[in-house]
């Protein structure tokens, strides 16, 4: 992902962004989770979600992935994406999504730094991509790992809110951006 958004160019996202730092100092601790930044479209989800990201290149190992607006989602497009940025230590199974999930497990915590995953618009995720989430919420309790996804939630969306009663209450969390101010816009 190309884009880069300055920290600082953001107006009334601190709290937000707390969330998220806090996260990440959770999961350097060893206590996984996966964070969704959640809004209506055009709310600023990406903006926070590619400036967190670009904060912590230098202390996390970074890997990033997006959801596309297909009308036949491409099943795992998201890891797809990881894997063409990967540099060959991590590729799509062609005959396991099981195999699939573990390989990229073993990327994120392989490593000094923790892995953060970016996995935008889930929203359009196909099945095969809402599965990989199950799989990494029971498993990166214990482990360096920081999974954040973006999120339209202005149009109803019953397959997340299954994903989300789904996953271990511990180690998930949902942060929903408000509307900027009159003065902010």
């Amino acid at each position: 992902m190309a884009v880069r958004v300055s920290h600082s160019t953001l107006l009334e996202r601190d709290e937000p962004r707390s969330h998220l730092e806090a996260a990440l100092k959770s999961a350097r601790l060893g206590r996984g989770r996966v964070v969704s930044i959640e809004g209506e479209a055009g709310i600023g989800k990406t903006s926070l979600a590619l400036s967190f990201v670009d904060a912590h290149r230098h202390d996390a190992r970074v890997f990033a992935g997006g959801c596309e607006h297909l009308a036949t989602p491409e099943p795992l497009g998201p890891l797809r994406d990881i894997a063409r940025d990967s540099q060959g230590r991590f590729s799509v199974a062609a005959t396991s999504q099981l195999t699939t999930f573990e390989s990229l497990q073993r990327l994120l915590i392989a490593g000094r730094e923790p892995g953060l995953l970016l996995v935008e618009d889930i929203h359009w995720a196909d099945d095969p991509t809402l599965d990989l989430f199950r799989y990494l919420g029971r498993r990166i309790r214990h482990a360096p790992v920081l999974v954040v996804t973006t999120f339209r939630n202005d149009e109803a969306q019953a397959r997340l809110a299954a994903l989300w009663a789904d996953m271990p209450r511990d180690c998930r969390e949902r942060i929903e951006l408000q509307p900027l101010s009159p003065s902010a816009v």
